[in-house]
């Protein structure tokens, strides 16, 4: 039986690869919605995890200002750090991104002092941090309060919307998938038959006849898996390189992936009617 899936597999190999092809194509592009979509979560979550309120203080603010509102701060249930950014530190952290001293090119320093409110985790959400914000900004020595989450919420939105665009257009990627599947089976089933009718009148059994096709399937569901991530995986790459910094798929990702194909495909394969009309 084994030396039979080999030859079978060895005399319809460039079966496999002509059909690894479409089915790759028609893969990477449900891959390529599903890496979007990654990346737009991965962004809304590192945005969240990133959660704080930044208080911008006037120029006139006092020392005592300072220490008063720092002490409202901690006096909060959620306060689990906060910190002072003095002025110079401002003007490094801009020098650092900027790539330039602000003071060579305004001959003086226009950045504020500020506090960021690090909340814990079960305050990090847009409504604690705006009612926060709200009354920090009644403080008269205040400028204002930032904190990521003001855009976060529609960043979250387009995320929503983009997941059930991208979950129907998985839909139809994987009927396309199946269908093009379907018709490769039946044509690899119809070259098999004459020889697997002759086998089974000689008394072999109907999932030894088929069993070569499942193997079929099973190698050739990886290799378009595995093909349609690597395609998509050197585009990734590419357009991290030269456009925006993509995140690929972690490695329980990728796995899930080429198990979930699989399993479609050898299921699809089994429960396929794959019959010798001429001899059962």
């Amino acid at each position: 039986m084994f030396n039979q899936c080999l030859g079978f597999l060895n005399k319809y190999k460039l079966l496999i690869l002509k059909s690894a092809l479409p089915l790759s194509l028609i893969l990477l592009i449900g891959f390529a919605f599903l890496l979007v979509g990654y990346n737009l979560q991965e962004a809304a979550h590192g945005i969240e995890g990133r959660y704080a309120l930044e208080i911008f203080l006037k120029d006139e603010a006092l020392p005592e200002d300072i220490d008063s509102l720092r002490a409202f701060m901690v006096q909060q249930p959620a306060c689990d750090k906060l910190e002072t950014v003095t002025r110079e530190d401002a003007l490094r952290r801009m020098s650092n991104i900027l790539g330039e001293d602000l003071t060579e090119v305004l001959g003086y320093n226009p950045l504020p002092v500020s506090l960021i409110f690090y909340p814990i985790d079960s305050y990090k959400n847009r409504t604690y941090l705006e009612i926060l914000k709200s009354q920090v900004e009644k403080f008269e020595y205040v400028e204002k309060g930032v904190f990521a989450g003001e855009w976060l919420e529609e960043l979250e939105n387009f995320n929503d919307i983009f997941v059930r665009i991208t979950t129907a257009f998985l839909i139809l990627v994987l009927i396309a998938y199946i269908l093009l599947l379907y018709m490769i089976l039946n044509h690899l089933w119809l070259k098999h038959q004459g020889t697997a009718g002759k086998l089974h009148l000689l008394g072999m059994s109907r999932f030894n006849l088929r069993l070569p096709v499942y193997i079929w399937a099973l190698i050739s569901s990886v290799f378009t898996s595995i093909l349609g991530l690597v395609i998509l995986a050197v585009a990734a790459s590419i357009v991290s390189e030269n456009f925006i910094e993509l995140q690929y798929f972690e490695p329980r990702h990728v796995f899930a992936i080429i198990i979930s194909f699989t399993a479609i495909s050898v299921l699809l394969t089994i429960f396929k009617p794959m019959k010798i009309p001429s001899y059962e």
